[in-house]
């Protein structure tokens, strides 16, 4: 919070002060970033990639003796195309939230359960510096392809307010607008959009809501 209110008060002064007369007895807002608050965003370029889908199980650990780690897991009979033996995925352990253990689909069994209309899977992860321990719960994020691309930005670019999307477009330090967006899908680290950028067009993705704020006061 210190953070945020410090940089809000550089970018409200910054803001203020670049005010200029229009020569019609009227002001221009201008808006200047400085050089430290450049150094504090990160800018990325929007890009056309392949639309993905995420798909969310949950299971619980079970450690060998060999130093390995295993996680059962269920996966609806309407979601099982998407799961394939080999497939990486990451792993988020209850008890360690701040780590993402990386492993993949060992196995896909063959029987659904008629009574839950699952159907069983077996996920492999390394357990170095045995951290794993029966029975902790699991949460396992696998992403698989759709058909079609689409612009693509991190989702953490995206700014929601009053019910709609923005995004902050970055030219130079002297050119910072504020865009409304169009969400398609948004996952955790990528948002496809389907109207209000173009290819190539930068957006800041660190930050930018103190500059939205500054701007849009």
């Amino acid at each position: 919070m210190k953070l945020y209110a410090l940089l809000l008060i550089t970018l409200t002064a910054t803001y203020t002060s670049c005010r200029q007369n229009n020569g019609e007895g009227g002001e221009v807002a201008t808006f200047v970033l400085s050089d430290t608050m450049l150094a504090s965003i990160s800018i990325d370029t929007t890009v056309i990639k392949p639309v993905e889908s995420e798909l969310r199980l949950s299971g619980k650990v079970t450690p060998d003796e060999l130093g390995d780690g295993w996680i059962t897991a269920n996966v609806f009979e309407k979601d099982i195309s998407h799961v394939q033996e080999g497939t990486p995925v990451e792993i988020n352990i209850t008890s360690y939230p701040d780590m993402v253990f990386q492993g993949e689909i060992e196995k896909v069994y063959n029987v659904p359960d008629p009574a839950t209309k699952t159907v069983q899977v077996s996920i492999s992860l390394d357990n170095e510096g045995v951290l794993l321990k029966p029975d902790m719960f699991a949460t396992v994020l696998l992403r698989y392809p759709e058909s079609g691309e689409m612009m693509a930005i991190p989702t953490s670019a995206v700014i929601f307010d009053k019910g709609k999307s923005f995004v902050m477009v970055f030219r130079d330090k002297y050119n910072i607008d504020t865009r409304e967006v169009k969400v398609n899908k948004s996952l955790k680290e990528v948002t496809y959009i389907s109207k209000g950028l173009l290819p190539g067009e930068k957006v800041i993705s660190k930050n930018q809501l103190q500059i939205y704020d500054a701007l849009n006061d």
